[in-house]
Order: C-alpha cells, then sequence, then structure tokens
C-alpha cells in the first residue's frame, strides 16, 4: 500500500510546476453576455515542458511496475506468455506489437519479461499523463483523478488494454482538429496492442459534435436498464459478437456464463455522481465548444459504457477508453467558476471524491495491485 500512496504523492508535486495552466476558464464572449470582467486566459503549457514533467511523472510508476512480482490479476498470465514467446512458440492471437516486444526481450532470457514490463508501462502511462499534463486546467487535480479511477492499478492487470487507453488518449486532439489520418494511423498503432482499440475509431465523426441533453439521458437510461435486467443484458450478448474483432468474439458467452447473479458495489454508484458532475458543466461545455465537448463527449461516453456493460466480465474496458478524459473536463469545469470561493469548494469537494476513490482501491486490492511485492 505504501509505495501507490508514495507514487501519488509524487506525481502530485512534479505536476504542480504546471498547476494553473491548460484550457481557458471562460471565454470573452461569454464574459460579454453574463456581464463579467472576462477571465485572463489560460496557457497550455508548451509540448517539451509537458513531456518533461510527464516523464517525471511516470519515473517511479515505470519502475515499480517493471521490477512487480505477483502484482496484477494477470500477471502470471504474461509471465507464462513471455515464457512461451522465448520457447519460440507463435501466439497468433496476440497482438502483433505486444507480441514483437516480447521477442525483443526473450534473447534476454528469463529476466526479459522485467524489460517488457518496463517498456509496456512506458506506453501505457507516458501518454496518458502527458495528454493531462498538456490538456488539464488544473494538472495536479487530473493526476489525482487517474489515481482516483485506478488507471496505475490497471496497468499491472491489463497490460495491453492500458498501452492502447494511452495511445487513444495521445491521439485525442485529431478528433478536434478533424486531423483523420493521425487518428486513424493512432488506433492502428494501440490496435496493435489491443485489437479494442479499432472500436473507437468510429467516434471521430460524433465525439466534436453538440449531444443533445436528451439524447444523453436517454442512453444513460438505457445503459441502466441493460445493468439492471438480465433479459436485456442476454439479447445484447447474443448480438454483440457481430461487431466485436475475430479474436475477441469468445467474450461474450464467457461473460454470459457469469451473467447469473448481478452485483452492484460502490463503483456503480460513483458513476452515476460522475454523471451529475458532469451535467454541472454541460452547458458551459457546449458553448465553448472545441476540445473541450470532445473531452466532455469522452467522459459521458466513458461512463454510459461503464454503467450499460458494468455486470459484463472483462467487456465494460471499453469505456476505460473514454474515461480518462474526466481528468481534464472536470478540473476544466473548476477552472470556469469565477468565484473563488465557489472554485475551491469544488476543488475540495472532487479532490475529496477521489482521493476516497483511490483509498478504496487500496483497501480492496482493485487489480491485484495491493499488496506491492518486487523482484529484489
Amino acid at each position: 500500500m505504501t509505495p501507490w500512496l508514495i507514487l501519488l504523492l509524487w506525481a502530485i508535486v512534479f505536476s504542480g510546476p504546471l498547476f494553473g495552466t491548460g484550457c481557458r476558464c471562460a471565454s470573452a464572449r461569454q464574459a460579454k453576455v453574463s456581464g463579467l470582467v472576462p477571465l485572463k486566459p489560460l496557457v497550455l503549457p508548451e509540448r517539451g515542458k509537458a513531456g518533461v514533467f510527464a516523464i517525471l511523472i511516470v519515473t517511479p510508476l515505470v519502475f515499480l511496475l517493471a521490477v512487480r512480482r505477483d502484482v496484477g490479476v494477470d500477471y502470471y498470465s504474461y509471465v507464462e506468455m513471455f515464457e512461451l514467446f522465448r520457447s519460440g512458440y507463435a501466439l497468433p492471437w496476440i497482438e502483433p506489437l505486444y507480441a514483437s516486444l516480447n521477442q525483443l526481450a526473450a534473447p534476454l532470457g528469463s529476466s526479459g519479461v522485467v524489460l517488457v514490463f518496463a517498456v509496456s508501462a512506458t506506453l501505457a502511462a507516458l501518454p496518458l499523463f502527458y495528454r493531462i499534463v498538456r490538456s488539464s486546467p488544473l494538472p495536479r487535480l487530473g493526476v489525482l483523478m487517474l489515481f482516483g479511477l485506478s488507471f496505475p492499478f490497471l496497468m499491472t492487470n491489463a497490460i495491453r488494454s492500458a498501452i492502447a487507453i494511452g495511445i487513444v488518449m495521445l491521439v485525442l486532439p485529431a478528433i478536434w482538429r478533424r486531423q483523420l489520418t493521425i487518428w486513424t494511423l493512432g488506433l492502428l498503432l494501440a490496435s496493435g496492442f489491443h485489437y479494442t482499440a479499432l472500436l473507437v475509431w468510429p467516434t471521430y465523426w460524433v465525439l466534436h459534435l453538440a449531444w443533445p441533453r436528451i439524447l444523453v439521458l436517454v442512453g444513460i437510461t438505457g445503459a441502466l436498464v441493460l445493468s439492471t435486467y438480465r433479459q436485456f443484458a442476454v439479447a445484447f450478448l447474443n448480438w454483440v459478437p457481430q461487431i466485436l474483432p475475430s479474436k475477441y468474439t469468445h467474450y461474450p458467452s464467457m461473460v454470459l456464463e457469469r451473467l447469473e447473479i448481478y452485483e452492484f458495489g460502490f463503483g456503480y454508484m460513483i458513476y452515476f455522481v460522475l454523471v451529475g458532475l458532469i451535467f454541472a458543466g454541460w452547458n458551459q461545455a457546449h458553448n465553448e465548444g472545441g476540445k473541450i465537448l470532445v473531452f466532455r463527449n469522452s467522459s459521458i461516453l466513458g461512463l454510459i459504457l461503464m454503467i450499460g456493460l458494468y455486470q459484463f466480465w472483462s467487456v465494460n474496458r471499453i469505456g476505460l477508453y473514454f474515461l480518462p478524459a474526466l481528468a481534464v473536463f472536470l478540473p476544466w469545469v473548476i477552472s470556469r467558476c469565477v468565484v473563488s470561493r465557489e472554485k475551491l469548494l469544488w476543488a475540495v469537494g472532487m479532490s475529496a471524491l477521489f482521493i476516497m476513490m483511490f483509498v478504496r482501491g487500496l483497501w480492496v486490492g482493485a487489480h491485484q495491485a495491493v499488496p506491492y511485492q518486487w523482484i529484489f
């Protein structure tokens, strides 16, 4: 437990110099309409500076992930996978880029798995934290939110998925910049580590749009029904293999076997709290447009998927492709507050919420990342 607490403090400290940098808090047009004195626009940090601080933030995380032992639900599965590659097996069901990484490390012997874990951790953590440091108006809070959402814990377990999520977040600006080629190349790169990244590609045509609130409410209602009524879930699981990559079409049947008992926990309730927080800044984001719409829509889409697929073992990870956007959008909502006291209350409240989520993750051992052990 202690290493993760130290890691969180380290990450917050080294995102500190960028505190208060990022998106604009209020546009001049909005200030004119409201009669308020416009706030001074907050300027995004330069790419190089953001990159340096992102490296500082993730360095100890990469170290802990590289030298861990028996940490993470799928730890031994990935060790066994490496040993099979080292023995010359092809494992064609493993994505090509992750397979290549194992094959490159194979000549190092059994210790080569440490290199695989180190490179995987770097590919997962660096682009994810870079995007938050680069885009969030309050990077400290954004980093705390990533920990509260258990993304560092996820990196001990779903290694390939974590890499794909990091790459998707890195290329997310291609959506509001309307750079289809960059988006496509980024998703192809991500799919080289987990094929489910291909499912994210069509969102290029919708995430930048001004979604009507009623449409989102319909989506939330559908997600609620799917997560509470088994008959709807069974029908969905029988249909969804048609749209999944061939290598993952077996998952729905595996999920169906585990669908006998519906369970609802703390996380399920938290998702609805986060939905409410997004709606608190819904209209402001609508007026701001641009990248804020992308982060807002990504956040709500991620939550709808997490709610709707809550009962579906492993499948709900699809929502994790979009959930990190919360670490940009919710701090932006705070930065839009003109009254200092209101801004402080929002910041303290959100910090308390995500600290509670992080502590709970430690307490229950999210992704079996606790207790931490290393190879030394």
